[in-house]
């Protein structure tokens, strides 16, 4: 406590005293121990049932879309398989 003639001092005692507390604190959450399991295989197995469950669905709702695609028709010419602004016949007159 000799140290504490100036605001530095004092400043320089409160940090080294902090840091002993600190040091010397003992922790009030016990650190809990992680016991390695076959649940981790199981897990890994899991998710690899749902990942193909899930791209089984997105590939069949991908076939689903592509056969039920609308044709185009033109509101122009009245033709298919172009829309009205891509239309030659509009694009000549």
């Amino acid at each position: 406590m000799a140290d504490l003639k100036d605001l530095k001092g004092a400043l320089v005692f409160a940090m080294k005293f902090e840091a002993a507390q600190q040091a010397t604190r003992k922790d009030r959450h016990p650190i809990r121990a992680v016991n390695e399991s076959d649940t981790s295989n199981s897990s890994v197995e899991r998710l690899e049932r749902q990942m193909r469950s899930f791209m089984n669905r997105v590939e069949s709702l991908m076939s689903q879309k592509a056969d039920g695609k609308k044709t185009l028709k033109c509101w122009t010419c009245g033709r298919e398989g172009h829309l009205q602004r891509s239309c030659r016949a509009r694009q000549g007159a």
